[in-house]
């Protein structure tokens, strides 16, 4: 369980798994950050965790498990599953996810995809249920100017919701 300090002021990313582990991954799993709605769901850090999971999903020849947001950006045929949410359902927060991932997987290894300041938090959340995430290099810390999600379009605003969703995640011992 994270300490408090952690809570608030640890935005490293995950640790980077080594090569030889995630060549044990069985799915890729991308986690969406912001959303700009029906008509655009795909901002430009959902195209770039996309791209991410694509990029993973053809080097391991796994299947990419998702919400509708990432599904909408990825090109490739067949498309990934949706795991979480149906196309247009806002209401999913990251501990949903994880127990529907939790649901459909088990515990079996897989690649996480997301935003850098949320890899943390779907971290903890993941290794609390029993899950063991395996990180590669996530590369840019990205954010989403156009996000209909006011907190998701710059970094101050990120961090300051994320420090409140860890602390309401932490109370709830979901972390």
């Amino acid at each position: 369980m994270p300490t408090l300090v952690r809570l608030l002021f640890d935005f490293t990313p995950p640790e980077k798994a080594p090569d030889c582990d995630l060549s044990q991954a069985e799915y890729v799993v991308a986690i969406p950050f912001g959303g700009h709605g029906l008509a655009q769901p795909t901002g430009v850090v959902n195209r770039y965790l996309a791209a991410l999971a694509e990029e993973w999903s053809r080097k391991l020849d796994c299947p990419i498990l998702t919400q509708w947001e990432i599904r909408q950006a990825l090109p490739i045929i067949p498309r990934p599953e949706i795991i979480v949410g149906e196309v247009g359902d806002f209401h999913i927060n990251t501990r949903q996810f994880a127990e529907r991932l939790k649901e459909r997987i088990g515990s079996v290894p897989f690649i996480a995809i997301a935003q850098l300041d949320h890899a943390k938090r779907f971290d903890w959340t993941c290794r609390k249920l029993g899950m063991n995430p395996l990180w590669p290099r996530l590369g840019e810390e990205m954010y989403d100017p156009k996000s209909r999600q006011w907190w998701a379009r710059n970094k101050l605003s990120w961090r300051m919701w994320e420090c409140a969703a860890r602390i309401k995640f932490w109370f709830k011992g979901w972390i």
